[in-house]
């Protein structure tokens, strides 16, 4: 089914997983399909042989920020704005740090987002895009926090954002379901060549 949808940004790697096959077998698969959607087939086997993290983050984060545990999400901006001053940063560069702050509370307490998720609804787009950048570790640390997390922004309307939210997604299902080796995993694909 996955081979006859018209988007490439769907979460593949889940769906390499519960197949059980190899990634070369996949690709077998559907360099054979005939169907009319030749190019969005020929971009899902590009995803397949050199899908990498890069591919999906969304704008630049600062990996320094730390933040305080009991951080109150109303108080972002102030943190952001005590960022800028203290590191004389240019304050055109608040997206950024707003993005990063996500970031880190998003590595180090996901819950409190999806807890406090009513409070952050200007605050949608940077959440995404902080998405984007969490590592596989996390990923699998807080997987269900994170399922959770995109299932809420899905049933919020995202029809101006929705390329945005399916590279977070696609961003997660890399983080947790790739595998580097063995069913599932590229390296079969990269030994061939």
């Amino acid at each position: 089914m996955l081979a006859y949808q018209t988007v490439r940004l769907l979460p593949l790697w889940f769906f390499v997983k519960k197949s059980g096959k190899s990634v070369e077998s996949i690709i077998e698969i559907l360099e054979n399909l005939k169907d009319p959607i030749h190019r969005t087939r020929t971009k899902i086997i590009e995803r397949l042989k050199y899908d990498k993290e890069e591919n999906y983050k969304l704008g630049k984060v600062i990996s320094d920020i730390k933040i305080e545990e009991d951080i109150k999400l109303r108080r972002i901006d102030e943190i952001c704005d005590a960022y800028i001053k203290d590191r004389s940063l240019k304050p055109n560069q608040f997206e950024i740090v707003k993005r990063s702050v996500f970031l880190n509370l998003l590595c180090n307490d996901p819950q409190k987002l999806v807890d406090d998720f009513d409070e952050l609804k200007s605050d949608l787009v940077r959440i995404i895009k902080a998405i984007t950048h969490i590592p596989a570790e996390k990923n699998k640390e807080h997987k269900s926090v994170y399922l959770n997390l995109l299932n809420k922004l899905y049933e919020m309307n995202l029809k101006d954002n929705i390329s945005v939210f399916r590279k977070a997604v696609c961003a997660v299902d890399q983080g947790l379901y790739k595998i580097k080796n063995g069913v599932g995993g590229l390296m079969n694909v990269e030994q061939k060549s």
